[in-house]
């Protein structure tokens, strides 16, 4: 029954770039994400069926004319439900500078995560630390796996 269980993989990064994106506030919006373990689950013939452990981070820089609006907003002490009653509303991504993207090799394979950003929300009722207003990002990881040796 031990040849049955996932294996894990030594891996290592070949590149790491940090996303940003202009919204059309005038935020931008960063993103950094990096792997924290490769499983291989399963080889087919097409190659290896990964389960891929990371962790993301997103952060904002708002401009200082909407920092200025938020000053007497209060910071949210709890998640603020992703309702339109509850003050959020979509944002568009207006240029995107540099996706977030991360490389990495292990066995005779290199595999290339690509962060997507599906949708942006800002909400003006409340604030972080430094009077940005909220924003929820939705976003998925695009993979890709090439055969190297």
């Amino acid at each position: 029954m031990a040849d049955k269980l996932p294996r894990f993989v030594d891996f290592r990064m070949i590149d790491e770039k940090r996303g940003q994106y202009v919204l059309e506030d005038g935020t931008h919006l960063f993103c950094l994400f990096t792997v924290n373990d490769i499983t291989i689950l399963d080889e087919t013939i097409y190659g290896p069926e990964l389960n891929v452990n990371l962790t993301v981070k997103f952060w904002v820089r708002s401009p200082d004319e909407l920092r200025r609006k938020m000053i007497d907003k209060p910071i949210a002490s709890t998640p603020v439900p992703l309702k339109q009653e509850e003050g959020w509303v979509l944002i568009k991504i207006k240029k995107i500078i540099q996706q977030a993207i991360v490389v990495c090799e292990f066995d005779k394979y290199r595999l290339t995560l690509v962060l997507k950003i599906q949708g942006v929300a800002r909400n003006m009722r409340y604030r972080d630390v430094a009077f940005n207003p909220l924003y929820n990002v939705a976003w998925e990881i695009e993979r890709k796996i090439e055969r190297i040796a």
